[in-house]
């Protein structure tokens, strides 16, 4: 059962890395909210950023069939992205 092994400890890797890269947002958002100035991010890397994730999600949905980790993780970025757009937009 080596494959079997395999899969499982790849699916759990992809958990780690998601819930890892998901929540680096969490920072800047809390900075951002704290200090009400988001003058420091780029429209176009939140915009590219977000694309991106829309890209990763049709991929994963369509694609790569049973990737849970990479549509849950990639859903919450997008809605953090969303978000730190939502907070540049109010926040000029």
């Amino acid at each position: 059962m080596i494959f079997g092994d395999l899969v499982d400890s790849s699916v759990l890797i992809g958990f780690v890395a998601g819930f890892i890269t998901t929540f680096s947002y969490v920072p800047q958002l809390i900075k951002v909210m704290r200090t009400k100035s988001a003058k420091d991010l780029s429209y176009g890397w939140l915009s590219m950023t977000g694309v991106g994730f829309v890209c990763w999600n049709y991929y994963a949905y369509n694609l790569v069939p049973k990737s849970v980790p990479m549509l849950l993780f990639n859903t919450v970025s997008l809605c953090f992205v969303m978000a730190l757009l939502v907070l540049k937009s109010r926040y000029k």
